[in-house]
Order: C-alpha cells, then structure tokens, then sequence
C-alpha cells in the first residue's frame, strides 16, 4: 500500500537557500492526514480482513456517559470482560485491539468502535454478550470493493472525529493494545512543478493514470482532492494498491 501526499508549495524568501512551505491551511491538513494515516496503517498491520472482528457499542438511554471520562471508563470496563473471556479460552497472548470513541463532539451520540482479534475458540455473540448498556453489533472484518479494508473508513466515512488521536481538549479519542505493531515511517520526497500537480487534476477529479505512470505497479483506489487555498495551494492524497501481477 502506499498513501501519497501531493501538495504545492509557497516560497518563503528568494535566496537559493530558502525552503518552500506548506502553507498553514495546508499544513493543518497535513496533521490531520497524519494522523489518520497512524490509524490507518496501525490496522493495516495488526487486522487482516476474513479473520478480525470489529465491533459497534451503543449505549442506550438510561447509561448514556455525561462525560468524556465517563465513556472511556465504560469502554474500559468492557474490555477488562473481553479480556477475561480471551484469557478462558486461552487466547489472551493473541488478543489485539484498537479502541476508537465517537460521539464526543457532541454531534452525535456517544458509542465505540473496536476493531478486535478473531478466533475460533468462541463466537462473535459472546463477544457482543458482554456489552450490557446497549445494543453491540460484532462483524467479520472485510476488503470491500477491493479498497484499503481500514475497518474505522467503511462505517464513519472518514469523519473527523473518529481518526484524530487527540479532540479539541486533548483527550485521547483512539488507544489501541500494548502488543500492537507499530508501523515504521517510511517517508521519501519527490518534487513535482507547481503545473505538473495541477495537471493531475481535471475537473476536480485526480487524473489517475498520471498518478499510476508516476508510481508503476501500483493503482488508485482512492483519493481526496481538496480545493485551492488563498494562496492557490492544492492538496491531494491518494491511496494505492499494489497490482496483483506485480508483486517485485
């Protein structure tokens, strides 16, 4: 998988030494992709589609938290059951899981995401048996329509609030296990004209055999084209996959 940043930039100064920027509208946008990336590629590594579950918690009326810290520690509670029906069955070395809490900006109700090690040793109804404040709703992780199969993007669509590690009051909204792998940077930077980037867009739509003779043996399976700023600046990302019969 490879996951693409391609933005313009603003010069700072004229002497050969001066570096070109990202603007600050820009450069927000950089953090926020960061940090969805981190979820991103922290599932891609530790979740595999047909084997993982993912999980949806809600909390009906009467136990809905009044409190950020409230949410957290009935998630919490909930994960010390998981891990002692992990631990009865023998699967407590292999049990891995990434917790992300919604609703915390008020927009919508509060409930949790839980993207959770699968086994054999017991069905997902006695996973969802253990959550006694709502509804829970446990599914078999999977790589729909051949995209990236991040369990968080099929059901949030890419909503702010659930892929951001840190809210607005800098609580953690996402935590994952201790045993999870982490995924290792791997940055490289390229240069593209200020003309090039702009050539790979049409219409508002990315030009995605342009971006595919840049990066051979791979294809777009997703992007984002975001407009352009005051100063003329765009920002692209693009997700792709490696094709099946180009495996070097």
């Amino acid at each position: 998988m490879l996951d693409i940043d391609i933005f313009t930039v603003k010069k700072t100064g004229k002497t050969r030494k001066s570096k070109a920027k990202p603007t600050s509208e820009i450069q927000e946008r950089l953090n926020r992709k960061a940090s969805e990336k981190k979820l991103r590629r922290t599932l891609h590594l530790n979740f595999r589609a047909g084997h993982d579950w993912e999980l949806h918690l809600t909390f009906s009326s009467e136990f809905l938290p009044k409190s950020d810290d409230d949410h957290k520690r009935e998630i919490q509670n909930f994960m010390r059951r998981v891990k002692r029906l992990y631990k009865k069955h023998g699967e407590e070395k292999t049990l891995k899981y990434i917790i992300v809490l919604g609703g915390r900006d008020g927009m919508s109700r509060r409930h949790a995401h839980i993207t959770i090690t699968g086994t054999d040793k017991f069905g997902r109804s006695d996973l969802e048996a253990l959550w006694k404040l709502g509804t829970a709703n446990a599914d078999r992780l999977q790589d729909r329509d051949d995209r990236m199969f991040s369990p968080l993007s099929h059901y949030v669509g890419g909503t702010k609030q659930f892929i951001r590690s840190d809210d607005v009051r800098g609580k953690k909204s996402w935590w994952g296990s201790r045993n999870l792998e982490k995924p290792k940077a791997d940055q490289r930077t390229g240069h593209l004209s200020q003309r090039a980037v702009r050539e790979l867009i049409f219409t508002d739509e990315l030009d995605c055999e342009a971006v595919e003779k840049i990066y051979p043996g791979y294809r777009v399976v997703e992007y984002e084209v975001t407009e352009p700023d005051i100063f003329g600046q765009i920002y692209i990302n693009v997700l792709m996959k490696r094709r099946r019969n180009d495996r070097r």
